[in-house]
């Protein structure tokens, strides 16, 4: 009788009792930079986690989490590792493959070296010659510089984020800083000056970013992938923030 009668009272509390709470889903981001993270709200990453609730209807609840890039290697090395992580790319992460699913493509980007205009520095004296003041941002690695290792040595100056970078240029305090397309297009906008006083050309291909989560969630898997492939091809989308 005890359990016809919880049946009931399950029946009048309503529907959604009888269902279980939405799956809490942490979506990591380590680019603390606009478009990525703005400190007002307005930005990509925010806009990601909206859609993304908007489109789980209940089943998800996903929310924003900061987390450094480090923090990031060490917690997708783990196997049971859970979460999602937005706006990488294969090309990045070490860990191996078969215990990761990657989105379609989510958003497209491309890397730039930025230089002044009064002092311009071609991309083979960038990567081959050397001979200049690096702005770089704390523990980021350069694979081409590396790779070229330049004939006469780089003075490295590191800051902890690319505002920081973007301002040790105006000021003239180094000759040349690395940011992605879509922050420097963000801060044309929102700095006047920006593009009076700067030149811009490409560092490598144009890359993608992607959705990252754990292979052993191939139901949060197929989500990922349908929501990134909606909003690709939402012209909305493209526009933000």
């Amino acid at each position: 009788m005890a359990k016809w009668w919880l049946l009931f009272l399950l029946l009048c509390l309503g529907p959604g009792t009888l269902w279980a709470a939405p799956q809490t889903v942490p979506v990591y981001v380590y680019h603390d930079y606009p478009p990525y993270i703005v400190e007002d709200g307005h930005d990509l990453s925010h806009a990601l986690v909206d859609a993304l609730n908007a489109r789980a209807g209940g089943r998800y609840r996903f929310e924003l989490k900061m987390l450094p890039r480090r923090r990031v290697d060490r917690l997708i090395a783990a196997p049971d590792w859970q979460g999602v992580i937005a706006w990488a790319n294969p090309g990045w992460v070490k860990p191996s493959a078969e215990r990761l699913q990657w989105s379609p493509p989510l958003l497209d980007d491309a890397d730039l070296w930025v230089t002044l205009r009064g002092r311009p520095l071609s991309r083979e004296q960038i990567e081959v010659e050397g001979g200049y003041r690096l702005g770089a941002l704390l523990g980021h690695q350069y694979a081409e510089l590396e790779r070229h290792r330049p004939v006469m040595p780089i003075q490295r100056f590191d800051t902890a984020s690319m505002e920081s970078l973007a301002r040790m240029l105006l000021a003239g305090r180094v000759d040349v800083i690395t940011m992605p397309a879509n922050t420097e297009g963000w801060l044309a906008e929102e700095w006047p000056q920006w593009r009076a006083q700067v030149a811009t050309q490409p560092r490598g291909k144009a890359i993608q970013r992607f959705l990252l989560s754990n292979a052993g969630d191939p139901a949060l898997g197929e989500f990922l992938a349908g929501a990134a492939q909606a909003l690709y091809r939402d012209p909305a989308w493209s526009r933000l923030p």
